[in-house]
Formats: C-alpha cells, sequence, structure tokens
C-alpha cells in the first residue's frame, strides 16, 4: 500500500503534545497521526453498526408488537 505525503495545520498545543507522544511511543509523528486517523476510522464504523443494528432491533420490535396477538390466537 503506497504512501502519501499531505500537509496538514495544527494548534501549537496539539504538535506540542504529538511530538511528546511521539518521543514516548519511539514512533515518527507520522505513525501516530496513521494510527490515529485509523483508530478514529474504526470508530466511525462500530458507531455506524452500533446504529444499524438499534434500527434493526426497533424494527423487529415493532414487527413482533404487530404480530403478537396473531401468534397468540394460533396457540389457542
Amino acid at each position: 500500500m503506497g504512501k502519501t505525503k499531505i500537509t496538514v495545520t495544527l494548534e501549537e498545543t496539539l504538535v506540542e503534545a504529538l511530538a511528546r507522544f511521539s518521543e514516548q511511543r519511539a514512533q515518527s509523528r507520522s505513525q501516530i497521526v496513521e494510527e490515529a486517523v485509523r483508530s478514529w476510522e474504526r470508530r466511525q464504523i462500530e458507531q455506524e453498526l452500533i446504529e444499524g443494528y438499534q434500527a434493526m432491533a426497533q424494527e423487529d420490535l415493532e414487527r413482533a408488537e404487530i404480530h403478537f396477538p396473531a401468534g397468540l390466537e394460533a396457540l389457542k
């Protein structure tokens, strides 16, 4: 997988935090930023999955409430 060099502008405090974190982890700033973006991307996907499953659960509940009386009637 190829890499592309980009330029970003950050608040000075973030650059300082990035430098400290980079030094603590013995990784380049680029590696730290790449990890952060990947982590953000995973969280976005996880959030979309959570929302999708919650919507499906709500739909299932609504369907069950509609069809439940008919199921009870069939058991009689």
